[in-house]
């Protein structure tokens, strides 16, 4: 007879062994994809895909020339030159924090060479592999916790892993195109489990170990990529909607920032880079060029884009559904968007049903 553990997952012998299955038919699948791209590794080509990694790779090249202290780790295009009198000119690139930079920085310091697009492209690549065995550990955590056996949780986890694998936009841009947008992914994918994981341990020290790696992921993600911003927004709102931060006002509050506090850390480190290139009414201008607003809306009109509102970017019958979404996740992407949002919906539902019923909220349901 199986026993039951306080986390609520049901042991047996195989509960050691399929977690393994799960990381090594995750790897192979892996091996597999990388072997179908492997033709094009190292050539970052003439598009924007290639455009980003081949400025990925010369961002990281002026830090490891120059230091990055000294350039105080903003993401410079031009190198330096005797053409250049000062950082200004150098093109700096202030739309996003420069944490998909520095693991590139890294590696070419532990390897004592300058960053190359190979370079790029293989740290992306593991990137993937890593994103894809947590999503597999992720679903099958989730498996076991609904109640399923050790084998049915195995295959369940098995389609997350090929659908990240082998779906046209991160199949292609993981290798192709690496930017804050695939770096991000793997913070993404670990919030979640490490959030799972959390829902469902009671020992305090592993609890505190838990919420100090989330805290550390929180701060990765946000220093990474704007995405995780609403990632962290949606695990707070589920957080809050499950009644873990208390109903005391002042335990709400106390416990509301302490979990805000790492993604703060990093937008103030942003700020301050902002700050020392003056670069404050540059971003305000580049939002207001990307929201559609003010005058930049009416240069961009003039360039002869078609959609600056939310809804006209995003409307049923835009590009962004009927072409975009196409050739990043295939023919079904449109479905697997709309099953995903459904499913968002219902859960979000029956979540605060459960909540107005003081009724105990399932981990997998809140994930």
């Amino acid at each position: 007879m199986m026993a039951m553990p306080p986390d609520g997952v049901p042991k047996d012998r195989n509960c050691a062994i399929m977690p393994v299955a799960v990381i090594l038919i995750g790897a192979a699948l892996f091996g597999v994809s990388v072997w179908q791209r492997s033709h094009a590794f190292g050539d970052a080509g003439l598009s924007m895909a290639g455009w980003t990694t081949a400025g990925s790779a010369v961002t990281a090249a002026n830090w490891h020339r120059e230091g990055a202290w000294r350039l105080r780790f903003v993401m410079y295009w031009a190198p330096d030159s005797i053409e250049l009198d000062a950082l200004g000119p150098r093109e700096p690139y202030i739309s996003f924090p420069p944490g998909s930079i520095i693991p590139i920085y890294l590696l070419a310091k532990a390897s004592r060479r300058d960053p190359t697009p190979a370079m790029v492209m293989g740290y992306s690549l593991f990137i993937h592999l890593m994103t894809t065995l947590t999503l597999g550990m992720l679903t099958y955590r989730a498996a076991r916790l609904m109640k399923l056996c050790p084998g049915v949780s195995t295959l369940f986890a098995i389609a997350p892993m090929a659908l990240y694998l082998w779906l046209p936009s991160p199949f292609y841009e993981h290798q192709m195109g690496y930017f804050s947008d695939q770096a991000v992914m793997l913070p993404f994918a670990a919030s979640l489990l490490v959030e799972l994981l959390l829902w469902n341990t009671s020992g305090k020290t592993q609890r505190r170990r838990l919420q100090g790696l989330q805290a550390a992921i929180q701060f990765w993600g946000v220093f990474t990529d704007w995405l995780f911003v609403f990632v962290a927004a949606c695990l707070w709102a589920v957080r809050a909607l499950r009644g873990d931060f208390g109903r005391r006002p002042l335990l709400w509050m106390g416990r509301a920032i302490r979990y805000w506090a790492p993604a703060a850390l990093a937008l103030a480190l942003y700020t301050a880079q902002l700050w020392h290139l003056g670069a404050f009414e540059d971003i305000a201008s580049r939002f207001r060029l990307r929201a559609g607003v003010g005058e930049e809306r009416k240069y961009a009109v003039q360039r002869g884009h078609d959609a600056f509102s939310f809804g006209g970017a995003y409307g049923a019958g835009t590009r962004f559904w009927w072409q975009h979404m196409k050739d990043g996740y295939g023919p079904w992407g449109r479905t697997l968007v709309g099953v995903t949002l459904a499913a968002v919906v219902v859960s979000t539902c029956v979540i605060v049903g459960l909540r107005l019923r003081k009724k105990p909220i399932p981990s997998p349901l809140s994930l």
